[in-house]
């Protein structure tokens, strides 16, 4: 039982060091990520639904997004 606590301790200690070495830094809104990023994306290929899906939350920023809502647009001529 003692062999299982030393065990269980190292463990925990090295989680801690691999925690607190972490970068740390999350992005929490996409207005925490700078226009720019977004620049090598414009002209890209849209699909359908799960393609826009798959775009979006690979963008900078993406793990933010929330909800999704797709409209046609009219070109007006």
């Amino acid at each position: 039982m003692n062999y299982m606590n030393r065990i269980a301790g190292i463990m925990l200690t090295i989680l801690l060091v691999v925690t607190a070495c972490s970068n740390g830094e999350q992005i929490k809104e996409i207005s925490h990520i700078e226009p720019g990023a977004f620049k090598k994306y414009t002209g890209t290929y849209v699909g359908n639904n799960s393609d826009v899906i798959a775009i979006v939350t690979n963008l900078p920023g993406g793990e933010t997004v929330q909800s999704l809502n797709l409209e046609k647009m009219r070109r007006s001529r």
